[in-house]
């Protein structure tokens, strides 16, 4: 029954900070996952209707090369990562 509450707080969250936030080229939204053992950026421009750069722990360029960081290491990577991405 927890569990029902939370997602249903976390839809509602959700929906709210969508309705007033919208990527743009020039500025994108950034949408953030993380799982227990990984973390997912994407950089989405909601004016065209696409991912401009996406960057995950599980990315070739980081995944051989994490190792032994700890979390916040491995997120300030992936952070690096997509900005040269979004650069490109």
């Amino acid at each position: 029954m927890a569990t029902k509450k939370i997602e249903k707080i976390r839809t509602k969250r959700k929906k709210r900070v969508r309705g007033k936030i919208s990527g743009t080229e020039k500025r994108p939204r950034l949408s953030v996952f993380r799982s227990a053992a990984h973390i997912y950026v994407q950089a989405i421009a909601d004016d065209l209707g696409r991912t401009l750069a996406e960057a995950s722990t599980l990315s070739k360029e980081l995944k051989g090369s994490l190792g032994a960081l700890k979390k916040i290491d491995s997120a300030r990577a992936v952070g690096a990562l997509l900005a040269r991405r979004l650069q490109a």
